[in-house]
């Protein structure tokens, strides 16, 4: 039930982030509060990780996004994102669901340059992150969203599934 619940959210957000390039509050810290209420009550995450893992895993997307958004790379509804899986799902998965976001972000960056630049050398342009003459990034929150959805459907996806263990242990 948790996964289905899990995987409801990460859509709505992914769509959210995609259609609007903004998230709502409600989707981030709204779920920020319920992750530490369940943790509490509950004495383990969400999805049934430890009160340690949960702790690291905000201290840990703390340190991965503030820079960004610092340098205004990433927005606030990003960190806020990250802090929602966290509190939900605990490090590992929020740590998963990071590295997908950043490698894919990433991969869709570089082709979009270099399909750009083998465009230019034809004399034609094409400009994806420009969109009625307004500079536009690539949506990392509908990145963070799939990526948590990748790993509440394949725990084991990058092989990081009980590694981190002993950081709590």
């Amino acid at each position: 039930m948790q996964e289905i619940v899990l995987i409801a959210w990460g859509l709505v957000v992914a769509g959210q982030d995609f259609s609007k390039r903004k998230i709502s509050n409600y989707l981030t810290l709204g779920v920020v509060i319920v992750g530490v209420l369940w943790l509490l009550l509950r004495g383990v995450s969400f999805n049934g990780q430890s009160v340690m893992s949960v702790i690291l895993g905000l201290a840990v997307a703390s340190l991965l996004t503030i820079p960004g958004y610092v340098t205004k790379t990433l927005g606030a509804g990003d960190v806020k994102l990250l802090w929602a899986i966290a509190a939900l799902c605990g490090l590992e998965l929020m740590l998963g669901s990071f590295i997908v976001a950043s490698v894919s972000v990433g991969v869709i960056f570089l082709c979009s340059t270099g399909l750009n630049m083998f465009l230019q050398y034809y004399g034609r342009e094409w400009r994806p992150f420009y969109w009625n003459g307004q500079k536009r990034y690539i949506p990392f929150g509908t990145a963070l969203g799939f990526g948590m959805i990748i790993f509440v459907l394949k725990p084991d996806f990058l092989g990081i599934r009980g590694s981190l263990a002993w950081l709590w242990q």
